[in-house]
């Protein structure tokens, strides 16, 4: 008499030779990783200066360090942005800004946000280069 069994499909991905890959390639990122504080000793932060030629640039923004924006030579405020930035037809237009080395990180990061949000394509921070 001949038994007959039936193989089972075993339908299920078999993940344990996945999951042992990943934990070694965490165990030697973990190894291979040096972790340290940042230093930025040396590093000297751009600076700008009150100068009539610099204000009266074209497509220019002069932010000094209590966050006075002077735009195309004109005062502005970071709400009327659009109005020195956004005209129809100039999104690839390069805009300058140039920045007090004081200002607070923050706002500089959030008078940035504003001009990327109206598609300019170009905006260049103007910093001094010291040797």
């Amino acid at each position: 008499m001949e038994l007959k069994f039936e193989k089972k499909k075993n339908n299920e991905e078999n993940l344990i030779p996945l999951i042992n890959i990943v934990f070694l390639i965490l165990i030697f990122f973990l190894i291979t990783t040096v972790i340290r504080p940042f230093s930025a000793k040396g590093i000297d932060l751009a600076r700008a200066a009150k100068n009539d030629k610099l204000s009266k640039i074209t497509h220019s923004l002069v932010i000094d360090k209590n966050g006075s924006l002077i735009a195309n030579g004109e005062f502005a405020t970071i709400g009327t942005l659009s109005d020195f930035f956004a005209t129809e037809g100039q999104s690839t237009q390069t805009v300058n800004i140039i920045a007090d080395k004081e200002l607070v990180a923050d706002k500089l990061l959030e008078i940035v946000g504003r001009l990327g949000n109206l598609k300019l394509k170009n905006i260049k921070l103007i910093i001094e280069i010291s040797e």
